[in-house]
C-alpha cells in the first residue's frame, strides 16, 4: 500500500519554505541524541555545493524523527562500526566524488544495517567492493551496477502503479542503474523518459536501497520525492515503531503516513 499521507504534506511545506528561503540552521544544530535503534543521517559537506548536503540532511532528519531518534553528521566524520548502533542509515550523495571514508563503504558492504542511499558516489561503493572482493563483486552481491550518468529528460517516475512528476526545469542527470542479475534485485520505481523509454530509478537488494538521484530539488506536491518518504517505512526492521504523530491523509486502505506541519521541517 502507498503511504503518501506524510509525503504530500511535507512536499507542500518544503516547497513553501524553499520559495520563502530556508533558515540557515545547520543540520548538526538540530540533531537529537540517538538511542540504540535510531537513524543515522549522513550528508556531503565539501565543495561548491556543500550547503545542499546540509539542507538535505535537515529534510532527511526531520523525516527520520517520525520513526524515533536520529543523528546527522557529515559522511566524512563517519567512524568504523558506527552504523552498528543504529536501526538504519540514510546517505544523500549531493557532491560529485565526495571523499567517502573506507570505513563507511566497508560497513555498508558488511550488510548488517539497512542503508538508503540516494544520488551520487555509488560508484565508490562499487569500486570498494570490487577492490576488496575482486572484479564483479558488487554486481554479484546486489544484482546491479553503476552505469554512468544519464542526462536524458525524465517527465515522470512510476511507483506502485502511480506516475509521479519530475518537472522539466530539473535537467540534472541521474545515475544509470544497470541490472545484471534480476533475481537479486527488486526494481522499486521506473523513470519514464520523454523519448518513451524507461529505466530503473530505485532498487533494493540485500541491505541497500538505492535511488538514482537525491529527490529534494524542484519538488511539487505530486513529485517523485514522495517515493523517498514512502520507502522510509520499509527501510528499518519491522520491529521499529511506526510514525508517532498522526495517520494517513489518504483515503482508507491507501496508506498510513503521518501528518506534518511546516514546523516538522526545520527547528
Amino acid at each position: 500500500r502507498v503511504r503518501f499521507g506524510l509525503a504530500v504534506a511535507l512536499a507542500a511545506a518544503l516547497t513553501l519554505l524553499i520559495a520563502i528561503g530556508l533558515p540557515a540552521t545547520r543540520a548538526s544544530a538540530v540533531d537529537t541524541s540517538p538511542a540504540k535503534g535510531g537513524m543515522l543521517v549522513l550528508y556531503d559537506s565539501t565543495g561548491q555545493w556543500a550547503f545542499l548536503g546540509d539542507l538535505y540532511a535537515q529534510v532527511e532528519g526531520n523525516l527520520a524523527s517520525h520513526f524515533g531518534n536520529w543523528k546527522a553528521e557529515p559522511v566524512s566524520a563517519y567512524k568504523a562500526g558506527e552504523m552498528n548502533g543504529y536501526t538504519a542509515v540514510t546517505y544523500a550523495g549531493s557532491t560529485f566524488d565526495e571523499p567517502l571514508p573506507a570505513a563507511f563503504l566497508d560497513d555498508v558492504l558488511a550488510g548488517g544495517t539497512p542503508v538508503l542511499w540516494s544520488g551520487l558516489n555509488i560508484w565508490q561503493l562499487q569500486d570498494r567492493a570490487n577492490a576488496v572482493g575482486g572484479d564483479g563483486t558488487f554486481s554479484s552481491k546486489y544484482g546491479w551496477q553503476y552505469g554512468g550518468l544519464d542526462a536524458s529528460a525524465i517527465d515522470a517516475v512510476t511507483y506502485k502503479g502511480r506516475d509521479l512528476t519530475r518537472i522539466p526545469e530539473n535537467a540534472n542527470a541521474v545515475v544509470a542503474i544497470d541490472v545484471t542479475e534480476p533475481s537479486k534485485v527488486t526494481v522499486l520505481a521506473q523513470a519514464k523518459h520523454t523519448n518513451g523509454t524507461t529505466a530503473p530509478w530505485a532498487v533494493r537488494s540485500a541491505n541497500l536501497t538505492y535511488l538514482s538521484e537525491v529527490p529534494f530539488t524542484y519538488i511539487t506536491d505530486s513529485d517523485r520525492y514522495l517515493i523517498y518518504t514512502d520507502l522510509l517505512f520499509d527501510l528499518p526492521p519491522k520491529h521499529l515503531p511506526r510514525p508517532r504523530n498522526g495517520r494517513s491523509a489518504l483515503p482508507a486502505g491507501q496508506g498510513h503516513g503521518a501528518r506534518l506541519s511546516v514546523g516538522d521541517l526545520t527547528p
